[in-house]
C-alpha cells in the first residue's frame, strides 16, 4: 500500500534540505524546523494552487491527488507541524550560549592563520596528507583560554573521509597540538561544510560525530550556565 506520492517525498526532502542548511549553519535546530515547514509547506501550497480542483466532494486543499501527502495528510499539514515545533523549541529550549562562542570562533578559520601555532599544524596536515585528502583546502585556528587550547581545522571534503580516516586526522592535530602547547588540555574539532566529522578532548579523546556544536566541544568555554545563572548574570548587569 503506497502511503505517499513522488511529490510528497520531493517536497519531503526539499524541507529537509532548508533544515540542514538553516538549522545546521545556524546552530538552531529550532530554525531548522520552521525552515522545514517553509520550503516543503510553501512548495506544497503552491502546487494546489495551480491544479485544478478534483471532481470530488474533499475539499482541494486536502484531497491526496492536489498535491504532496505522506500517509494521505498533506504535506502542508505536516509542514505547520514541523514549523509548530520549531516555535515551541526556540520558546521552550534556551540555546546554550556557548554554541555562540563556538560560532564565533570558527569565523577565524583561514588558510592563513594568524596563530603561529596554528599555521605550523596546517603545514604539518599539508605535508602528510595524501592527495585526495585536499590539505590545501584545509583551514585553521587556535584560541587559547587559560590552560586550555581549542583547535579548529576546517576541511571541505571530510565527508569523504572513512571513520578511521577521520580519527587518524584527529589524532595527529591532538598529537601537534600537545607539541605545539605543552602543559595545556588541548581541544580539537574537525569540521566539514556543515557539521564536525570527528572532535578530541581530554576526556572523550576522539569521537567521530555529525554535529553542529559537540557538547564536549563545547566544554571548551566552561560548564554549561544553568538558566538561574544566565538571568543572574543579566540582572547584574542592569544598571540600579
Amino acid at each position: 500500500m503506497v502511503i505517499f506520492n513522488l511529490l510528497g517525498l520531493g517536497m519531503a526532502l526539499l524541507g529537509v534540505a532548508a533544515m540542514a542548511a538553516i538549522g545546521g549553519g545556524l546552530n538552531s535546530p529550532a530554525l531548522g524546523f520552521i525552515a522545514l515547514g517553509l520550503a516543503a509547506g510553501g512548495a506544497d501550497m503552491m502546487y494546489r494552487r495551480s491544479r485544478k480542483e478534483p471532481a470530488t466532494s474533499v475539499p482541494h486543499l486536502i484531497h491526496p491527488k492536489s498535491g504532496g501527502h505522506v500517509f494521505f495528510v498533506p504535506i502542508w499539514i505536516w509542514a505547520v507541524l514541523a514549523m509548530g515545533i520549531g516555535v515551541l523549541g526556540g520558546v521552550v529550549i534556551k540555546p546554550d550560549p556557548r554554541a555562540a562562542k563556538l560560532d564565533a570562533d570558527e569565523k577565524l578559520l583561514s588558510a592563513t592563520p594568524k596563530d603561529a601555532s596554528a599555521a605550523k599544524i596546517l603545514e604539518l596536515l599539508r605535508a602528510i596528507a595524501t592527495k585526495e585528502a585536499k590539505a590545501d583546502n584545509m583551514t585553521a585556528c587556535a584560541r587559547v583560554d587559560g590552560n586550555k587550547v581549542l583547535i579548529l581545522v576546517g576541511a571541505s571534503n571530510l565527508r569523504k573521509f572513512k571513520d578511521e580516516g577521520k580519527r587518524e586526522l584527529a589524532e595527529v592535530i591532538a598529537a601537534a597540538g600537545e607539541a605545539a602547547f605543552p602543559g595545556k588540555e588541548v581541544y580539537v574539532g574537525v569540521k566539514g561544510l556543515v557539521n564536525y566529522g570527528v572532535i578530541s578532548t581530554p576526556k572523550t579523546r576522539v569521537k567521530v560525530c555529525s554535529e553542529t556544536a559537540p557538547s564536549e566541544l563545547l566544554e571548551f568555554y566552561g560548564p554549561k550556565p544553568t538558566e538561574d545563572k544566565a538571568e543572574g548574570s543579566s540582572t547584574a548587569a542592569k544598571p540600579s
